[in-house]
């Protein structure tokens, strides 16, 4: 990220209500030639800065968002429409404004930053689309959850966050000290640990010895999100009887 600023003198324009009016006289254009169907009529009215505008593209043409948002740059995403997808460019500025005062003179200075999302990180997700070096405000990257079939969507915004951001479940893993200390075994197998995704069902036994516990879950126990109870055995004396 960097920043531009400009310093203005306050005396000379006036207040900082006529200050802000220039900052943001920015406007743009209707867009004829980008392949919009009838740009007039969906970019009609007001295209001040930030203004956001629904669109349709021609025939033979498609936009991956639908929607355009007036920045100094012009429209983006740009192109609007394309015959093939295009990630999202472009670049939008926050502003502030800053006034002090030196020898009895006031000056403003308006500050300008380039917004960009940070690179996400979705534990236990893969990424469906190629990597951007940067995401700016309007670009979409897609997730699906590893254990899961479920895909989503995230969104950068115009504030620089990542918005729709969604977890995905984690697989669980449960190693022989743990089951040792519950005086558990595994119903089916004998391996070290455990490893099981986000769903299936762990069958558990107690030890020749013991049984399961007044208070205990029951031996059939299911993997939540990287979480599995383990059932409870306590010894049982009368066992010898049997």
């Amino acid at each position: 990220m960097y920043m531009m600023c400009y310093f203005i003198n306050i005396n000379l324009i006036g207040n900082i209500n006529e200050v802000l009016t220039l900052l943001f006289k920015i406007t743009c254009d209707i867009p004829f030639g980008q392949h919009v169907s009838y740009p007039d009529y969906y970019f009609g009215g007001d295209r001040k800065l930030g203004v956001k505008k629904s669109f349709r593209c021609e025939s033979g043409y498609v936009s991956q968002t639908g929607t355009a948002t007036c920045t100094e740059n012009g429209w983006i995403p740009n192109p609007l429409c394309t015959g093939k997808s295009l990630s999202v460019g472009g670049s939008m500025w926050l502003i502030s404004f800053l006034i002090s005062k030196q020898k009895n003179m006031k000056k403003s200075f308006a500050c300008f930053s380039e917004i960009a999302c940070p690179e996400p990180r979705i534990d236990h997700a893969r990424q469906l689309d190629n990597p951007l070096q940067t995401y700016k405000p309007g670009a979409r990257i897609r997730y699906q959850c590893l254990h899961l079939s479920r895909t989503f969507e995230i969104t950068c915004d115009w504030l620089g966050k990542w918005k729709d951001m969604q977890s995905c479940p984690g697989p669980c893993t449960v190693d022989l000290k743990a089951m040792g200390d519950h005086h558990l075994q595994l119903r089916h197998t004998d391996t070290e640990k455990i490893y099981s995704t986000h769903g299936d069902v762990i069958e558990f036994s107690c030890k020749r010895g013991y049984r399961r516990g007044k208070d205990s879950v029951p031996f059939r126990q299911r993997c939540t999100n990287g979480h599995i109870d383990l059932p409870v055995c306590e010894y049982w004396k009368y066992h010898l009887q049997t």
